[in-house]
C-alpha cells in the first residue's frame, strides 16, 4: 500500500508554471489527481510486460530475494497475466501446461458471466480502489510544493518542484499521516504537464491510529520513472520502493524494483 500511496502523492504534484500565486501550484494539484486517475485508466489499454524483484529481510536480518517476469495480455477482450519466469529461471514446459490449463479454466469462467455479474464486479473493483485511495486527496493540502529549477530529461524539458509538510496539516484520515512526514521531489514534463521522475520518503517515523494499527519507519522510500508511450500518455517504466514498517503484530522490511516494458496499444480491451 505504501509504494501506491507514495506513488499517487507524487504523481499529485504537477502545477504549471504561469502560476505564480502562493496557491497556484495547490490549486494544479487537485486538478492533478484527476488526471493521474485517467492514467490509471489508460494503461489498461496497453498489453505489457512487468520485470518484478522483491528483497524481504526478516527480524533476524536474513534477506530472501525472489524474482518474477510477467506479461499481461489481452485474450478475447479479456486481461490475463501470464508467469514468464521464476527467480531467473524459465517455467518448465510442465508448469507452462498447468499454468495455461488455470488461464483457460478462468477465461471460460470469465465468458460465463452474465452481463449483471459482469457489473457488480466492476462495481466492487471501483468501490474497492476508492476505498484504498480515499485518503491520499487530502496530498493537495499536506504538502507545500517549491520551484528547483529545470531540467532536460530524454530531450524535453522538465520543471523541477520540492516538497515537504505543510504546517498545521491535520489529517482526516489515519493513513494521510505519511504525509507529516513526508519530503521528496519531482521533475514534472513542461509541455504536457506530465510526471516524468519522482523521488519521495520519510525523514521520521509515522504512527498509525496511536500506533495500534501499526508504524512506517523513517527510511521507506520511492522512485519512479514514467515514459512518453503517446501524446499526453505517459506509463510506468520503473519503480522502486524500500520499506519498513510494522503494521499490527508483523513487522515488514525490504525493498521491490518493477520494470515495465514492451508497451503495446491494444483495439478494443472490454476489460
Amino acid at each position: 500500500m505504501m509504494h501506491r500511496a507514495l506513488l499517487l502523492v507524487v504523481a499529485a504534484s504537477v502545477c504549471h508554471a504561469a502560476d505564480t500565486t502562493p496557491d497556484g501550484p495547490r490549486k494544479v494539484v487537485r486538478d492533478s489527481l484527476a488526471n493521474l486517475q485517467k492514467s490509471d485508466q489508460k494503461i489498461r489499454n496497453y498489453s505489457f510486460q512487468i520485470s518484478l524483484v522483491n528483497r524481504e529481510t526478516d527480524s533476524h536480518g536474513v534477506s530472501k530475494t525472489r524474482s518474477r517476469v510477467v506479461s499481461r495480455e489481452f485474450v478475447d477482450g479479456l486481461t490475463v497475466t501470464r508467469l514468464i519466469s521464476r527467480d531467473g529461471v524459465p517455467l518448465t514446459e510442465e508448469e507452462r501446461r498447468k499454468n495455461e490449463e488455470q488461464l483457460q479454466k478462468h477465461l471460460a469462467d470469465l465468458k460465463g458471466q452474465s452481463a449483471a455479474q459482469r457489473a457488480k464486479e466492476a462495481e466492487q473493483r471501483r468501490k474497492g480502489r476508492n476505498n484504498q485511495e480515499e485518503w491520499y486527496k487530502e496530498a493537495p493540502e499536506a504538502l507545500d510544493f517549491k520551484w528547483a529549477g529545470q531540467e532536460t530529461i530524454e530531450g524535453r524539458p522538465a520543471m523541477v518542484l520540492t516538497f515537504s509538510p505543510h504546517p498545521g496539516f491535520q489529517p482526516a484520515n489515519i493513513w494521510a499521516r505519511v504525509f507529516l512526514k513526508m519530503s521528496g521531489k519531482v521533475w514534472i514534463d513542461s509541455e504536457e504537464t506530465e510526471l516524468v521522475k519522482a523521488e519521495a520518503g520519510l525523514f521520521d517515523d509515522v504512527t498509525i491510529g496511536w500506533g495500534l494499527v501499526g508504524r512506517v519507519n523513517r527510511g521507506t522510500a520511492f522512485t519512479l520513472d514514467r515514459e512518453r508511450v503517446a501524446a499526453q500518455t505517459w506509463l510506468p517504466r520503473k519503480q522502486s520502493n524500500r520499506y519498513s514498517a510494522r503494521l499490527l503484530l508483523k513487522t515488514i522490511r525490504g525493498d521491490e524494483t518493477l520494470e515495465f516494458s514492451g508497451y503495446t496499444p491494444q483495439a478494443h480491451p472490454t476489460h
